[in-house]
């Protein structure tokens, strides 16, 4: 049995970064930690890690350095698919957060997408397809036109997907999460 003990470095990445890239070679750690200031005010926090080989996963926690079985926030979707995670009030507060990126143990490369998430203002009463279908976790719309909405005794709301490990979630005035 050969044992080997490394200390983990904490990099920094910035708070909003459209592609912050990550890079986990052949024969190396394959979990690299940042450590991340979260503004104070934020509606939500967006993570997505993309990966362009291998397959990155994504965790994130605040104060403390997460891990797959110790976080506040986590994505591991199969290859192929970009692992999102979206963090909201009450969870999500300012200060000092730390994510963590991984693989399954074989080289990875790619980029995280942090920052504010993609909020889609859409009509009350239509239709919209998602325009990020390859990207696991929440995608985030918002209806505006309260006038629109006035006289309504009720709302129906539909996924034309099917609906298996579907979920969606409603809340008035703030981003939703679970």
């Amino acid at each position: 049995l050969n044992l080997a003990s490394y200390q983990q470095p904490v990099g920094t990445m910035p708070f909003e970064a459209v592609a912050f890239a990550v890079s986990m070679p052949a024969n190396s750690f394959f979990w690299k930690t940042y450590r991340v200031e979260v503004p104070v005010e934020q509606i939500a926090w967006d993570l997505t890690a993309t990966s362009t080989s291998g397959n990155l996963q994504i965790a994130a926690r605040r104060t403390n350095v997460p891990n797959a079985g110790n976080n506040d926030a986590f994505a591991e979707a199969p290859a192929g698919v970009a692992d999102g995670l979206t963090l909201v009030p009450p969870v999500l507060s300012d200060g000092v957060w730390y994510v963590t990126v991984y693989t399954d143990g074989a080289a990875a490369a790619g980029s995280i997408r942090t920052g504010p998430p993609v909020v889609t203002d859409i009509p009350f009463i239509g239709a919209v397809t998602n325009d990020l279908a390859a990207k696991s976790g929440w995608r985030i719309y918002r209806f505006t036109d309260i006038n629109s909405q006035l006289g309504v005794l009720g709302w129906e709301l539909l996924l034309s997907a099917p609906v298996e490990n579907r979920l969606m979630a409603l809340r008035q005035n703030v981003v939703p999460g679970r």
